[in-house]
């Protein structure tokens, strides 16, 4: 099965059938997925399935030996019951420990996949576009974000994985009470709490609950993206130094001229200093949300634990009734505080993709490759034609109205003080940048004209930044 990513657009090949990516983002990165393994998603809930059912093995498997000890001679079945919790636990603990092996090696796979989707997308970009641009910055952040978080891919399976564990573990709970909803509303005395209305306010208690607690956790969950990309900037200024701390071509400076006080005083400035402070904001709106919601959910849960007991008290449950009713009850109490940590993460999420659909969109080659063919020969002749020259729209001109022409077999040399332009100059006769104003002719022809792969056999350049490749 071939796979690999589409020279003109944001497109996938598979079994030699393009698979077009510009429709809705979502479906877009859902596409994405089943292009590294269609099994990602089958995985993640099945997992989830074994995960939801295993609490539920000892509550129904406690109910059922309580109410056997209650009989006479039951101590028999109560074992029964102990072996067969033991052993479908056991078999539920081998599947679910596979299955999350087989989901963590999809996780890491997907963010290797995207890695080697935006690697793929960079040679195809054009050299103007990643020097000194905000392109380049966008390239960083998203490397620095994959590193730190995960992929955007293995983001998108990570929030259905919640998403679907949630899911299955409201639903099943609300299966499971299903036989005890008719004495939880029953009335159970003349105080409030012995009422239905007690139940009934409860859920509402339940409902408001769930909106102020979503409410908040995507308001922090938006303050805390915004604390993230702050400290992915701190980070990279750290990232560099260390890189330069432990790089053996640095170290010889960094020793030989006493560069260690310097460097060691801006990585405390940028991660301990600014870092931290950081990291202390972020941690406080998560504590404080969490705290809220676990006294909400701690609050509810003795709610319904009074109603149960209370009940229980006369005779409308059994203990093996309640026992039930309780387990069900705080896994459906646990299962609701989660419904708005889901919500929040996919609002996360959506601005994550948006920032991934853009860098994508950014890095397509918009520079059309010219088809003529070079001369013959290697008598070629440059003339440079009234060029000016930008790096930024705004900037100031770094070359201005530059005229030259460079005969076949002429031997010339560029001369001028630091940040005059000459390297510049060379990266424009290269064709590796195109001048804003005029134009630069091989034959009198404009090089944009030329395939730029044929274009660049003609030159052999060592630049004053130099890179030998460790191949």
């Amino acid at each position: 099965m071939k796979k690999n990513i589409h020279k003109e657009g944001f497109s996938w090949m598979k079994d030699n059938t393009r698979v077009p990516l510009r429709g809705h983002r979502w479906q877009a990165v859902f596409s994405h997925i089943n292009q590294y393994s269609r099994l990602v998603l089958p995985v993640t809930i099945a997992a989830d399935i074994t995960q939801v059912l295993e609490p539920y093995i000892y509550i129904f498997a406690t109910a059922k030996i309580v109410d056997a000890l209650q009989k006479p001679q039951g101590a028999e079945a109560a074992w029964l019951y102990a072996a067969a919790a033991v052993v479908c636990q056991m078999c539920l603990s081998v599947l679910d420990y596979w299955l999350a092996n087989l989901h963590q090696e999809h996780m890491d796979g997907l963010n290797a996949f995207e890695k080697n989707a935006v690697t793929k997308k960079l040679f195809l970009i054009d050299y103007w576009k990643l020097e000194g641009t905000e392109l380049e910055h966008k390239i960083l952040q998203h490397r620095d974000e994959l590193s730190r978080e995960g992929g955007v891919f293995a983001k998108f399976v990570s929030a259905i994985d919640s998403a679907c564990m949630v899911t299955f573990s409201l639903i099943v709970s609300l299966m499971a009470l299903m036989p005890f909803l008719r004495q939880l509303f029953a009335e159970a005395g003349p105080s409030f709490a012995e009422s239905r209305w007690f139940v009934t306010a409860m859920i509402i208690i339940v409902v408001i609950s769930m909106l102020l607690l979503t409410a908040l956790k995507s308001k922090a969950e938006t303050a805390n993206i915004a604390l993230r990309e702050q400290y992915a900037g701190h980070n990279f200024i750290f990232s560099y130094y260390r890189d330069l701390i432990c790089n053996y071509k640095s170290g010889k400076e960094i020793r030989i001229f006493k560069q260690r006080p310097v460097i060691m005083d801006q990585v405390r400035q940028e991660l301990l200093e600014k870092g931290v402070s950081v990291q202390k904001r972020m941690t406080t709106n998560t504590v404080y949300v969490s705290g809220i919601s676990e006294l909400i959910s701690s609050v509810l849960l003795l709610g319904f634990y009074l109603a149960v007991g209370i009940r229980a008290s006369i005779g409308l449950y059994s203990l093996s009734d309640a026992i039930l009713a309780i387990g069900c009850l705080s896994q459906l109490t646990h299962n609701l505080g989660r419904v708005s940590d889901v919500l929040a993460r996919l609002k996360g999420l959506a601005q994550r993709m948006e920032r991934y659909h853009e860098l994508f969109a950014r890095i397509t080659p918009e520079t059309k490759a010219g088809s003529l063919p070079l001369p013959a020969g290697n008598s070629c002749r440059i003339e440079v034609r009234n060029v000016s020259f930008r790096y930024d729209t705004g900037s100031r001109m770094v070359l201005k109205h530059l005229d030259m022409t460079i005969l076949p077999g002429e031997k010339i040399a560029i001369v001028g003080e630091n940040g005059s332009g000459k390297t510049t100059f060379i990266k424009l006769l290269c064709g590796l940048h195109h001048p804003v104003e005029g134009k630069i002719l091989l034959d009198d022809q404009d090089i944009s004209a030329y395939d730029s792969e044929d274009y660049y056999r003609l030159f052999s350049v060592v630049f004053q930044d130099y890179e030998l490749f460790s191949l």
